[in-house]
């Protein structure tokens, strides 16, 4: 005998109220994350640094960070790096050179904290045989104070901004090629070496959750219909290919169809997920706001914490962030500033 449950119209309520649900999540997942503003309401700290400092680049310890510094006039080009207790304000400059490259020339290109707590940047090498520079992954335990080379690149490979897994055998690497047409690559210790994602006209800026689960990169669509189209493809110009709006995506693996998390974000760059949470910090400037912004591994939620598009370092325990003005944009002896961030995704 069929059951009078089965036989009332009630059986088809909660069914309906799944579809009306299912109808509002998806038209709130249409219409994007949610954006909360608070560049204007967090208390910052102050903290002075050297005057000949360029910029911060790697935060270690709570009272130890790198910096990118220069003896005045400020040149981005020919930076060292220095070792500063923001404690006794002790400086001591770090030797990073190579072992074993003879250089009549060297510069340094994108410095990053390591997950292992370490610090690593692009070493430039260049030599009487060998033009383009060589360029090399190095990288200096706090430590032991050690420099070794982590992977020398192959010869005309122009190296840009890094991200290496957890467990420092897999990166993700930028190749800054022209600077229109920047490519991204993953390479393994063993010499392996994988264009990702070739369909996208530019893709660069990667980033590496420090639990090892989320990448994030940014990346710009073909503006034409060919695979991997030339990024001036209908623009007008130069200057429109350049501020061409960016695409921010996340992803818990690479060989994921690409979708954005975030679009049409203007000059996105710097990205960086917090050491201990999968938060992840840019700058760019995202619908019509520029500044340093903070997004959920889902992409549910985008939080603009400060106003400015500064340099910015997160602290080794994921709660606050360091913002340096830009010294060659705005001259030396301006404090960077710490705000608390460890509350906001709570």
């Amino acid at each position: 005998m069929r059951s009078k449950l089965l036989s009332t119209p009630l059986r088809w309520v909660p069914i309906g109220l799944i579809f009306l649900v299912s109808v509002f999540l998806g038209i709130r997942a249409m219409a994007g994350p949610r954006v909360q503003d608070l560049a204007n309401q967090l208390e910052a700290e102050a903290l002075f640094l050297p005057d000949n400092v360029y910029d911060v680049v790697a935060w270690l310890s709570e009272k130890n960070m790198v910096l990118a510094a220069n003896e005045p006039p400020l040149n981005i080009t020919s930076w060292y790096y220095i070792l500063f207790n923001t404690d006794t304000g002790e400086q001591q400059i770090l030797a990073l050179s190579p072992p074993g490259q003879e250089c009549e020339k060297e510069a340094y290109g994108v410095a990053r904290r390591l997950p292992s707590g370490g610090f690593g940047t692009i070493h430039k090498c260049w030599t009487p045989e060998r033009v383009p520079p060589i360029n090399t992954l190095i990288t200096w335990d706090p430590g032991s104070h050690e420099v070794a080379e982590f992977y020398r690149f192959p010869v005309g490979f122009d190296a840009g901004e890094f991200a290496l897994n957890p467990d420092l055998t897999t990166w993700l690497q930028e190749e800054g090629g022209d600077g229109i047409h920047d490519t991204l690559h993953l390479f393994d210790t063993g010499v392996h070496q994988e264009q990702l994602f070739p369909e996208f006209a530019r893709a660069g800026s990667p980033a590496w959750s420090a639990d090892g689960r989320f990448i994030a990169f940014a990346a710009i669509p073909s503006a034409g219909s060919q695979v991997g189209g030339n990024l001036f493809s209908g623009l007008p110009s130069l200057q429109a290919a350049m501020y061409r709006p960016w695409n921010l995506y996340i992803q818990e693996s690479i060989h994921e169809p690409p979708s954005p998390v975030l679009e049409d974000i203007v000059t996105l760059h710097s990205m960086e997920w917090s050491p201990t949470v999968n938060i992840l910090a840019f700058r760019g400037e995202y619908r019509g706001k520029e500044g340093i912004w903070l997004i959920d591994s889902h992409g549910s939620k985008v939080v603009r914490v400060w106003a400015k598009q500064d340099s910015f370092e997160w602290s080794p325990d994921g709660t606050r962030l360091l913002l340096s003005p830009n010294a060659i944009l705005e001259g030396t002896g301006k404090p960077a500033a710490i705000i608390d961030v460890g509350h906001i995704f709570d």
